[in-house]
């Protein structure tokens, strides 16, 4: 059976999705999700704001992440939302990587403040493989057929 791998646009060989979430149980969940939808890219994950942006600003990655998936609330203060605001603020193509929200909330501010910041998906704990693959989908990310594997890629940057 074949797996899939998302791309960015932007950069065709970005692999890796960072996965910014404080509850082992939801990182659990987010991994199985990907496994169950044969989403083949590995996903490091971060249990504060601060670890991710230490990492995205000290080890400065040859090619950004695929997608980012943000927890909305953290604990130790910093929220998904802010880091997100940090992210915009980074020059491109990191700045411009695609993000999604994982809330376990229905809270309207969120959401409209996380939108105007470039966040293309919210995704409801739990995560569900069919979740994954619909957020995947309204990214414009299509399956593409090769000699070894079927892939997701993106047709044209999405602009946020």
């Amino acid at each position: 059976m074949s797996r899939r791998t998302v791309t960015n646009a932007v950069q065709p060989s970005a692999t890796i999705v960072v996965l910014l979430e404080d509850d082992p149980n939801d990182v659990f969940f987010v991994r199985r999700a990907f496994e169950k939808a044969q989403i083949a890219n590995p996903i490091l994950a971060f249990g504060s704001a601060q670890e991710a942006r230490r990492y995205l600003e000290e080890l400065r990655p040859i090619t950004p992440p695929a997608l980012f998936i943000l927890d909305i609330t953290l604990a130790g203060g910093e929220t998904g939302i802010a880091f997100l605001g940090w992210l915009r603020e980074q020059p491109s193509p990191l700045g411009a990587t695609p993000a999604m929200m994982l809330t376990g909330s229905e809270r309207r501010h969120e959401r409209d403040e996380a939108e105007m910041l470039g966040s293309i998906c919210f995704l409801h704990k739990p995560v569900t493989e069919e979740a994954i693959l619909s957020a995947v989908q309204s990214l414009n990310l299509t399956f593409r057929a090769s000699d070894r594997d079927v892939g997701l890629h993106s047709q044209e940057p999405r602009p946020l």
